[in-house]
């Protein structure tokens, strides 16, 4: 209690010029700290849609579902968490170091139409990294497939339509 009042929540002000993060989700950083990751927009120094890691969680709305997260460098307006197949990837990601690439490789495209079937479409950073983690042998051709399926349905995207990150 006595936090909130040293402490109080950022005003309507501040969450309105604040950046948002969607499909976000809390991630370690170094043995104690934390801080969030997700797909930001209206940042004042990065692209809209593109996927970051913040700066050092300070605090955050802790509300079942939060509105609101403050780090060193930003307040963030939260939108939606991250749902639990991409949280999943991007667990194995951290956890076996792979690094998350853009789309482009020539391959990728006739790599998922391989998996998915001649009708595929888009491959975006998330399915070119997919790709990698298989090719390393992180995940299954199946556990591929399933993730993906999952992934989109969960995103609301199209896996036979084309994209702004298509190849």
């Amino acid at each position: 209690m006595m936090a909130d009042i040293l402490n109080p929540a950022p005003t309507f002000e501040q969450l309105a010029n604040a950046p948002s993060l969607n499909r976000w989700r809390v991630v370690g950083y170094g043995r104690e700290d934390h801080m969030l990751t997700g797909v930001v927009h209206d940042h004042p120094r990065l692209d809209d849609g593109k996927v970051i890691y913040t700066s050092k969680l300070v605090r955050m709305d802790m509300a079942d579902e939060p509105q609101w997260a403050e780090t060193q460098n930003n307040y963030y307006a939260l939108v939606s968490r991250m749902g639990p197949c991409e949280s999943r990837i991007w667990d194995l990601i951290e956890k076996h170091h792979v690094v998350v690439i853009k789309p482009g490789h020539p391959s990728y495209i006739e790599q998922m139409r391989e998996l998915f079937g001649p009708k595929i479409m888009r491959v975006g950073q998330f399915e070119s990294t997919l790709l990698v983690m298989l090719g390393r042998r992180i995940v299954t051709r199946e556990q591929a497939h399933d993730f993906y399926l999952s992934y989109c349905q969960e995103v609301g995207l199209d896996p036979f339509a084309g994209g702004e990150d298509d190849a």
